[in-house]
């Protein structure tokens, strides 16, 4: 065989593998809430090294997905259901589950030569509130507070007000810092104002009864344990 004809060929031969591999009409939409997680980012890269066009959306809930979870959404037909099998053994892990499922997805449907790849990761849990060490409420002059003692030495004395005779509505908050004192308190206001909580001389210790003194707006007010 001439080189000629040899070139030709496998040209020809080239041509006809490239023409029968399934990817290169293919496009997998990403659909994530956290477009930018390492896990969306490490698929995006298996896609591209098995030679899939992809794109990446940002989506709150892809699917109404609420769970750690990945889904193949594919078109109505056995091409497009063969393609996601072959998309679900590429992406599979182990101990990592991935489902497909057919046709139409939430609002979304996938013609010809798309599929869907929906990735759902839950955000970061919430650091949890800080640890309140005491907690006291009471009435000022018809004004009710709320002092939380915080385990870091902060305090947050909550303050309220009533709207009419029903509702009870927020008047603001003060920030500051405690020690103890004694069987009691010692506070600092944000404007480094002192005061303190002072129990009653005949009070019961297990009643944890209190008396703010010398804070700027509510001096003399009874705090307690709420019940």
């Amino acid at each position: 065989m001439s080189p000629l004809r040899l070139a030709a060929v496998l040209l020809a031969a080239g041509l006809a593998g490239c023409a029968t591999r399934p990817v290169d009409d293919l496009t997998v939409h990403i659909f994530s809430n956290q477009p930018g997680h390492a896990e969306v980012r490490t698929i995006a890269a298996q896609l591209e090294a098995a030679g899939y066009r992809h794109r990446v959306t940002y989506a709150e809930t892809p699917g109404g997905l609420e769970i750690a979870e990945t889904v193949i959404v594919h078109g109505d037909s056995a091409q497009a259901y063969n393609r996601a099998q072959a998309l679900q053994a590429l992406l599979s892990t182990p101990g990592g589950a991935v489902r497909v499922e057919r046709e139409d997805y939430g609002t979304h449907h996938f013609t010809a030569g798309n599929l869907g790849l929906y990735i759902y990761l839950p955000g970061a849990r919430p650091e949890p509130e800080l640890k309140i060490r005491a907690h006291f409420a009471g009435d000022c002059n018809g004004r009710p507070v709320e002092l939380f003692l915080r385990v870091d030495r902060s305090y947050r004395l909550k303050k309220q007000r009533w709207e009419n005779d029903y509702t009870l509505v927020s008047a603001g908050s003060e920030l500051g810092d405690w020690r103890p004192s004694g069987s009691g308190y010692d506070l600092t206001t944000p404007a480094e104002v002192p005061w303190s909580l002072e129990p009653p001389l005949d009070a019961d210790p297990a009643l944890r009864v209190y008396f703010m003194r010398g804070h700027p707006d509510f001096d003399g007010c009874r705090l307690a344990e709420p019940l």
